[in-house]
Parts: structure tokens; sequence; C-alpha cells
């Protein structure tokens, strides 16, 4: 741990300290588990059973047994299989050769290193890093990827593989940051306890007059193939080798939240344990923390008042103009949930997010410093691990801190999970609907697991995201008024395959005319799409309400950047910075907050702060953000692209309602080199460019540039955020696959 983080953590153990004093006698402490536990290597022996080969039902009884192992690596492991020359075969067209496994790995190795590797006699094969490496026409010989229980080996012209071969799948077991022992899965994250079938993990504890155990039991399959989705697996917890506790799990990809009452006893000391039997699986107890049996409900605690609870409703690429609310001109209003929720709160009428799209946004919405000095200068970057990140601070003040994502880019891929409790990401599929719907169940299942500690939840939907699939009744109730026809995917493609046609001398109004056409296709379906999610917005608001919530939390509505429908011929999002991409809607409801509207230029980079003036603490001095309770009156707004399309990236600098857009790049910046420039007092739709036409936008990029060169700089070594061939065609189907 360097000094700094030292003394961070130091500073916060006292303020915590100091709150518990004054609290009061009565008031409950939490032990936390996870921050007790240190992993271990898997025990001696620990063994994989003998398996037959992949090939298919018919070939399970008669295929030749599969050697499978785990080779502990200090805490973490590696899975093992061996392969033969005969389990692989060639590719029609390519010099790649493929071959079935049905083993998975974990997590990434804390030294940055590949997380699969290939042997095969004195030959080590280079791990592909991108899934587009596997279809290129020329694929680089001697490397391998594996993906989906397919092992791909890129071959010379006319060379077999090896025969024999070990394939060897890196399977974490959880390591020490921010005081507690982390876990990474597939879908989860979080502080834990890492015990696989057939180990035992203990403490010892002391003696519990009145106390329940809360945690949430895990199953990720550590295998692809389906022979064992059925077998039981089953958690315990014991104390002093009596089971008081018994839980079995089927699923393959499951999470159950629990509760266990402790046994009284007048031992000075007894010992509790925790383990798992059935087949092999990446098994984990997620947030295991002894508290108080009844810990009341949220607006009501048994001992009295705590700190503030905070959740957070991301409505990703939500436009601050889609609510009347924040200016909007939909009558009667698209959303009424969502309108009187801002109505009734208070309501930031000029906020603009960081960026224009979901990654940096996120960097700042959990860090509360600018996306590059957070570490992501672009799509193939995470946060900078050496941050501290507003669910880090809250949880050592206390805080139960938990995420629900529906993944992409708002995923642990790219560090977002870092000093969260609980992450937990699902991608959002075929179905929209039934993803949010997901969301919402596991929010409520989060929040039915209260322990009594303060609560930070931090919940993200791309429910208005394209495809923009519109749910039948809204089709019904606003299709003629909306004009709602067809589906994205029909407008896609003609809008494709006009951007594909070469345009014709004296055809270029029309085929404007089309592309508007085309676009007010597509915004209303997005329209229909906002309908859709304020009826599930209203079963979230409805459950925290019904959980007396606002008599001591505060929840907070916003969006991570906005939606371009051929708006200065650009389309969706990761563009350039113009409004409809980054002006964002921000609304907070609170137990001392009064419905008014603010009109003081607002940003995400606010909100961080704002959250842990919620908890009553200050953020970071290295901060760039304020309150949004105490905003100032005159302060640039910034907003950064960091995405490169067609070799650019921009950002923009807003000052007292003029706008300038300028290039992402420092050398261009210090030239005094500009894009355009706007003044949004007059001109809010970016229509009359000005820049070359008045000194105030060199005035603006002048007056900018010291925080600029601030605010482009990474606050430590950049992280590289490997995708793999799965989180690719996620990240494709949401539209982030290359510039559009």
């Amino acid at each position: 741990m360097d000094p700094s983080e030292r003394a961070f953590r130091i500073c916060v153990a006292l303020l915590l300290a100091l709150s518990v004093a004054g609290c009061g006698r009565d008031r409950p402490r939490w032990r936390q588990l996870a921050r007790e536990h240190v992993p271990k290597p898997l025990a001696a022996g620990y063994v994989l059973e003998a398996r037959p080969a992949p090939g298919g039902e018919d070939a399970v009884s008669t295929a030749p047994q599969r050697v499978e192992r785990v080779v502990p690596d200090g805490v973490h492991a590696w899975l093992e299989t061996e392969l033969a020359r005969a389990d692989f075969t060639r590719h029609p067209r390519l010099p790649v050769w493929q071959a079935t496994v049905s083993l998975c790995g974990a997590g990434t190795p804390p030294d940055g290193s590949a997380p699969q590797r290939l042997v095969g006699g004195d030959e080590v094969f280079r791990w592909l890093r991108r899934e587009d490496a596997l279809v290129a026409t020329e694929i680089e010989p001697g490397s391998f990827l594996v993906n989906e229980g397919k092992l791909w080996l890129a071959l010379e012209q006319g060379v077999e593989p090896p025969e024999t071969l070990k394939l060897s799948l890196f399977a974490q077991r959880g390591s020490k940051q921010g005081g507690a022992t982390r876990l990474e899965g597939a879908r989860f994250s979080g502080a834990g306890l890492g015990v696989w079938p057939r180990e035992r993990v203990t403490f010892r504890s002391q003696r519990v007059t009145k106390g329940a155990l809360r945690f949430a039991t895990t199953v990720e399959s550590a295998r692809l193939d389906e022979t064992e989705r059925d077998a039981p697996i089953v958690f315990r917890v014991l104390v002093d080798g009596e089971p008081i506790f018994e839980h079995e799990e089927r699923r393959v990809e499951g999470v159950t939240w629990h509760q266990v009452p402790l046994p009284e006893t007048r031992l000075a000391q007894f010992e509790l344990a925790f383990e798992v039997d059935g087949p092999f699986a990446f098994t984990a107890f997620y947030a295991p923390v002894i508290g108080p049996v009844d810990p009341g409900h949220f607006g009501g605690r048994p001992w009295g008042e705590q700190r503030r609870d905070i959740v957070v409703f991301q409505a990703d690429t939500f436009r601050a103009d889609n609510l009347v609310a924040f200016g909007g001109t939909h009558e009667p209003p698209l959303a009424p949930q969502l309108e009187a929720f801002a109505l009734d709160g208070l309501r930031f009428l000029d906020a603009r997010s960081v960026s224009s799209y979901t990654l940096p946004a996120h960097a700042t919405l959990l860090t509360g410093l600018f996306p590059r000095q957070a570490g992501v200068i672009d799509r193939g970057h995470g946060l900078v691990k050496s941050i501290p990140t507003v669910a880090g601070i809250l949880s050592e003040l206390g805080y139960r801190t938990g995420a629900i994502t529906e993944a992409g880019l708002v995923s642990k891929r790219f560090g977002l999970d870092r000093g969260f409790e609980w992450f937990d990401e699902v991608a959002v599929g075929d179905d929209p609907s039934a993803a949010v719907r997901g969301t919402l169940e596991r929010v409520q299942a989060f929040l039915d697991a209260d322990d009594g500690r303060p609560t930070f939840l931090f919940v993200q939907t791309y429910r208005v995201h394209a495809p923009y699939e519109v749910e039948d009744e809204t089709r019904a109730e606003l299709g003629e008024v909306l004009g709602i026809r067809d589906t994205h995917d029909v407008w896609s493609d003609r809008r494709l395959a006009l951007a594909a046609e070469e345009p014709e001398p004296g055809t270029e109004a029309q085929r404007r005319a089309e592309l508007q056409e085309i676009a007010r296709a597509m915004r209303a379906l997005y329209l229909g799409t906002v309908r859709d999610l304020d009826r599930a917005f209203e079963r979230f608001y409805h459950d925290l309400i019904a959980r007396d919530f606002l008599s001591n939390g505060y929840i907070v509505l916003t969006s991570d950047h906005g939606e371009a429908f051929y708006d200065h011929e650009e389309w969706f999002h990761a563009g350039t910075v113009y409004e409809e991409q980054i002006r964002v809607p921000i609304a907070i409801r609170g137990p001392d907050i009064e419905a008014r509207a603010v009109t003081t230029p607002a940003s995400l980079v606010d909100l961080p702060t704002t959250f842990l003036a919620m908890a009553g603490t200050h953020a970071p001095v290295d901060w760039p953000g304020s309150s949004l309770f105490d905003l100032p009156e005159r302060r640039p707004i910034f907003s950064f692209q960091c995405f490169e399309r067609g070799g650019v990236s921009t950002l923009c600098a807003i000052d007292q309602g003029r706008k300038v857009i300028a290039y992402e790049n420092l050398e261009a910046l210090q030239s005094g080199r500009m894009m355009h420039a706007y003044d949004l007092n007059t001109d809010p739709a970016e229509r009359h460019d000005l820049a070359g036409n008045e000194d105030w936008p060199d005035a603006i990029l002048r007056g900018t540039l010291p925080l600029l060169e601030v605010f482009l700089a990474p606050l430590g070594t950049l992280e590289g955020a490997e995708l793999d061939a799965e989180k690719q065609r996620e990240l494709d189907a949401l539209g982030y696959g290359g510039n559009r």
C-alpha cells in the first residue's frame, strides 16, 4: 500500500470511529468477514475427476478420457486439460485448427499476464487478445484463443497441431484489495470468500448473544458442457462442526441471498465454517457480514439515526428533453412517472454528461474524476487501479455498497466494480423488456438482504438504448401518436444501404430527405422505449416508497449521455460532443429536498461529490466536481468524447452558455486549433457556427487550457481492458463495435 492510500484509509477510519462514537451505546457493529479472510492456496491433492473428451452424446461413452486437473499457483490456480492432435479439426478456408474444450477460466492474473496458456511440446503459443484476429484473412501463426468451448489454434499452412498439447486457464480465488478479499467471476464480483466444492474456510468468532449472518451464495460454471447442469451444489455454514445452514443450488449461474441467525453459545469462542459440496464450479459466499438480527427498515432503524441511504438510477442513453420537466415538448408527457419524480424533487435544467458515451461517463460517476484522469482515454482502457472510488470511500465509512448493471461497458472488465462489496452484471440479450425486469428483481433481492448498514446502490439499465425494442402495450397506446413503424433493424438496414450507395449528382436533397425520414422513424422507436422505461421506473420507485426509503435516503435519477438522430449528421452516440449527445437529466429526491428547478450549470462530475455530501463527508481534494447542493455560479463545464472516429476525438468547454468544440489533443489545444463554436444562449440547437467569426471562442480556449492540461492527464498508470469474444459481441450489439 502506497503512503497516500494509507493516509487516506487512516483518515476514513478516524471519521468512521468519530461517527460511531456519537451514535449511542445501542448502535450495533457489523463484522465483515471478507475483511478478516486471507485467501489461501488450495489444499494439497485438490483434483478434478477424469472426464470423457467432449464430442456429443454419442461420443461420451466411447471417447477417451481427457485429463483435467487443478494446478495451484500461489493463492490462485490454473485449470489444465490435455489435448491430442486427434481432438482438432482443420478450418476449411483459414490456417486455423479447432478443438472442443469444456473448462473455462475466471478472472485475470494479478500481474496482467495472459489468462490462457497453450503449450505443445517445446512450443509456447501466443494468446490472442481480440476475436477479430480469428476472422482475418491472415492470422499470425503460433497464436490461439479459447472462447465459448472452442480452442482456435493458428498454424503455418500445412502444419498440423503437436501430438499432445496442454491448455491452462486461469482461475482467480480472491485477492486483498482495499482491505477486503475480493473475488471476480463472469457475472459477479465483490468482497467475499472463494470456497470451491470440497473446500472449507473457517473463522474463530467471539461469543454471540444475538446476531445474524447474511451473505449471498453464487454459482458460476467452470465447465461449458451440460453433463453436470442439474447436479446439486450444497452450501453449508457450520458452528463448531454442526451445520446451522444448508442450501442446495442447481443452477449453473445463480445467486441467492441468505440470513442465518447465529446460535447463542456460552463458549468464549466458537468456530464458524463455510463449505461447499458438489461437482466442480466457481462457488463463493459473497458479502458475508455478521450484524443485528433485526435491522429494522430503511426509514427507521432500532438504534436511531445513521448516515443517509443513497440509490442511483442511471437510465443509459436518456436525453434530457425526453421529459417536459427538462425542456421537452411532448404533450401529454411520454413518461408520467419520471416526470412526477423530477417535478417533485430537485432538478437541474442545465446539466451535461462528461462524455458522449457510456464508459467514460461511468468512470466519472464512480471516481469523481474526469474520464482521462480516471484512465479512460478510449474504449480499450479501464480505471487506473491506484485511484479511490466512490464505492470504496463509502465502504470505508461503513456503507453496504452494491451495483446492479446490464453489463456492456458498465462492467468489471473496465474496473468499474472496484470498491463495491457486491457487483452483479447481466447482459441485455435479445429481450430488453425482460432484461430490465430482471434488473429490478436483482435490485429487490439486494434491498431485501438489507443488514442495517447505510446503503449505496447503483442501478444501470439500457432500456432506451438501441435497438429500441418497443413493448406491444406501448405500440398499442402510442404507436400512432409517435409514428412508430417497423423495427430498429428495418430502419438501420435502410440507413446502412443508403450510406453504401454512391450518390448521383443532383440527388443530395432527396438523399437528405430519406435520411431525415429514417431519423424520425428511429426517434419514434426510441421515444416508445422511453414509455417502456417509465413503467419499469414506476415499479422501482414504488418499491422504494414501500420500504420507506425516502425517510432517510436519497434517490438520484440521471443518465450517462444522450442520443443523436441525424442531428448534425450524426447518429446515436459516442460522437462529437453536441448537445443532443451530452445533455442529461439530473433529479434528486430525499428527506430534506424541496421541489425546485436549478438553472445553474451542472455536470455528472458533480454527482460523486454530491454522493459523499449526502453521506456526511467531504470529497478528496483532487476531485474537480462540486456538490450539487452548493454549485458555483460560474465555472466552465467540460465534456470529452474519448472515442476516435476517423482519427479524431473531440471535447467541449462551455462558459456562460458559450460553447467551444475542439480536438481532444493537448498539442492542438495549445496551438489554439478548434472545430466549432456556438452561443447556446441564442442558438441552443447549435446551428450557427461562430468559430473564426468572434473573439470569445479563442478566449474560452485560452482560459480553460490550464484546466484541460490537468483533466486530460491520467492520475496513474493506464490499465488495458482486454475484451474476449463474448464481451466484444456484447458491445457490438450495443453499437460499440468500432467507428460507425
